[in-house]
């Protein structure tokens, strides 16, 4: 899931400029003619970079559970697999078999967790 570089830009000015107003509220000098230009760009750098930062975040959570996800699924095959046992039939041994692959496929093929753009 990647956030569009103008959905990004939207959020950071309203962000920016919601802060902007609370501190002014807040610290009425700051709206001063000489210093507010200056709270101002330090108010949206520091937005800016927490939003980069949090979209970072969520696309490394978003990564981290879909990896986790996968890696359970080949667990559980391999679990399966564990429990064949002399009298399992040899149909039920290639479905096993089939399932470990396709969650092993799964695990290492990297272009199912990349984010849609």
């Amino acid at each position: 899931m990647k956030i569009p570089d103008s959905i990004e830009s939207v959020i950071t000015k309203l962000a920016s400029k919601e802060f902007l107003t609370y501190l002014v509220s807040k610290i009425p000098w700051l709206s001063w003619r000489f210093i507010n230009p200056i709270v101002s760009w330090v108010v949206s750098y520091f937005v800016e970079k927490l939003i980069k930062h949090t979209v970072l975040g969520v696309n490394i959570w978003l990564l981290d559970s879909k990896i986790d996800n996968q890696t359970e699924a080949l667990n559980q095959a391999i679990e399966k697999a564990k429990a064949i046992t002399p009298e399992t039939s040899k149909e039920e041994m290639d479905k096993i078999d089939a399932e470990i692959e396709d969650a092993a496929r799964k695990l290492i093929d990297f272009s199912r967790t990349r984010a849609k753009s």
